[in-house]
């Protein structure tokens, strides 16, 4: 399971498909919470958040679309919010693992 995802590096370094036929970027996934979360959801969480993350990317990325920077920057500060909130769930995830192993 990854811990992080490596939002800086999709959004900004991600190459934009020749096709560019990304629309919106879907809506933002919902994060089980960290301390009672089963390892599905955990697993679950990782795969909805980087989608939701790849889909901005693809939708920033696209030359032929044309952004205001007010959307850019929402989109932008939506995938990071999204790593953020996925990261701190797994981090609450293994240290209740964690507690559980050590008793």
């Amino acid at each position: 399971m990854k811990v992080f995802l490596a939002v800086p590096v999709l959004v900004i370094a991600m190459n934009a498909g020749a096709d560019c036929q990304s629309g919106l970027p879907a809506e933002v996934p919902s994060m089980p919470e960290g301390a009672t979360a089963t390892r599905l959801q955990i697993e679950q969480a990782q795969v909805d958040a980087q989608a939701y993350v790849d889909s901005v990317a693809a939708f920033l990325d696209c030359p032929r679309k044309e952004v205001s920077d007010m959307k850019h920057n929402f989109f932008v500060d939506s995938a990071f919010q999204t790593a953020k909130e996925y990261n701190e769930t797994l981090i609450r995830f293994n240290q209740r693992e964690e507690s559980l192993a050590s008793n």
